[in-house]
């Protein structure tokens, strides 16, 4: 349960088993924490940021939310101000068994636009299950024996999680949190529970679910020996009376149930990732460079642990509008097919032009699409069904009037071969 407190300034609920009070003397201010000089940013947008706080001798994680107008009073309306669900819900989990992260505090301000955050433990030296995975697999000399400890404890907390009736339903690596204990072993913590479903029992279609979502990375990174190895302890875990021969018999028909579930996953993976195209302002961006011209960049890749054409850096707006500007005056002024540029992240883009001779072109462009936005939307829907396809990073249109007469592609100019 959450205990409530109402100040002037602030409302809050606070989780019994806290021992938190962000109202004490010397607290951050945590709804303006960008004043703040004992602040670690760890990712920020337009309406949302995430910060590592220091204070009373322990780290906690806080996520900020800045809503105006009428999205703020209807969320409070309905009840689903941005991190009170999750809040509610990571208590819930806990207290159902599940290896949940322990929730602080949430709270909002009066007046508009409203801030609302999310403050949980930041678990530290606990490291994202990808990177601890990674940084096992790069070790020299390589342990197998530690890698197999930590199939088995994310296992078994997936497992524990399922038993008391919690689903996640959004159990990717990088919500599952994992740190060494004093004797060796592998503490587990899962994060983000906004989506949760908390019920007496979870259904196998459901937690079926949860496993699949969570194999969507390992599936590339982990061998079938590893992948079973992860089964087995869960299974074990999740039914410790079975037998071996039982075992064996849920082993198979668990199996049999996640193939139709990888490929609906995988196709439903694949629309999300389609739908950041249209401009998410984390992944992709729609830019307007000025003089008529219109475009899209890249600002994040999030298939460079997959394929072999990557963008490595995370160009913000600020790197596009110079490299647009450098670029699209020059796309301008000539009908050169290619220009070479160095980018402001390190390496070089080539910049590729192409012009619609004619009004019958032009007209075809406008309707239709130029041959640079085609290239760019194609090129990475391909990319997000995980074809290693030639990577674009940005495209522009000219129009000049109400018919686009030239466009443009940016690509780094060291791809590897083989296009």
């Amino acid at each position: 349960m959450a205990r409530r407190i109402a100040t002037a300034a602030a409302r809050w609920l606070i989780a019994d088993d806290a021992g938190f009070n962000p109202e004490e003397p010397g607290a951050p201010d945590w709804f303006h924490l960008d004043a703040e000089a004992r602040v670690e940013v760890i990712k920020t947008s337009a309406r949302r940021a995430v910060c590592r706080v220091a204070w009373g001798g322990r780290g906690v994680f806080v996520k900020a939310w800045r809503l105006g107008g009428a999205s703020a009073a209807l969320r409070r309306w309905f009840r689903l101000c941005p991190g009170r669900v999750e809040f509610l819900r990571t208590c819930a989990a806990r207290r159902a068994g599940a290896p949940a992260v322990r929730p602080l505090a949430w709270g909002e301000t009066g007046g508009s636009p409203r801030v609302f955050v999310l403050i949980t433990e930041s678990a530290d030296p606990a490291k994202a299950l990808r990177s601890a995975w990674e940084q096992l697999r790069a070790a020299a000399p390589r342990s197998v024996a530690a890698e197999r400890d930590l199939i088995s404890a994310v296992a078994a907390a997936v497992a524990r999680m399922h038993a008391g009736g919690v689903v996640h339903r959004d159990l990717h690596p990088r919500n599952v949190l994992v740190a060494r204990n004093a004797d060796g072993g592998w503490r587990v913590l899962i994060l983000d529970w906004r989506s949760a479903k908390i019920r007496k029992s979870a259904s196998s279609a459901a937690r079926a679910a949860d496993l699949v979502q969570l194999d969507q990375h390992f599936h590339r990174v982990a061998s079938r020996a590893e992948r079973l190895r992860f089964l087995r302890q869960y299974l074990r875990t999740l039914s410790p009376d079975d037998g071996p021969s039982e075992r064996r018999v849920r082993e198979r028909e668990v199996l049999e149930a996640l193939v139709p579930l990888v490929v609906r996953h995988r196709q439903r993976l694949a629309r999300t990732r389609d739908r950041r195209l249209g401009g998410d302002d984390r992944y992709f961006a729609v830019i307007d460079a000025g003089g008529g011209w219109r475009g899209r960049v890249m600002l994040r890749d999030g298939r460079r642990h997959v394929l072999s054409r990557r963008l490595d850096a995370e160009p913000a707006i600020a790197d596009w509008m110079l490299v647009l500007t450098h670029a699209l005056a020059r796309a301008s002024e000539t009908d050169d097919a290619e220009l070479v540029m160095p980018a402001p992240w390190g390496g070089g883009l080539r910049c590729r032009v192409s012009v619609a001779r004619s009004m019958v072109e032009r007209l075809r462009w406008t309707l239709a699409g130029s041959p640079a936005r085609s290239a760019f939307l194609n090129g990475h829907r391909a990319r997000h069904r995980d074809l290693d396809v030639p990577l674009i990073l940005a495209f522009a249109q000219r129009r000049t009037g109400a018919l686009i007469d030239r466009a443009v592609t940016i690509e780094p100019v060291d791809q590897p071969a083989g296009r």
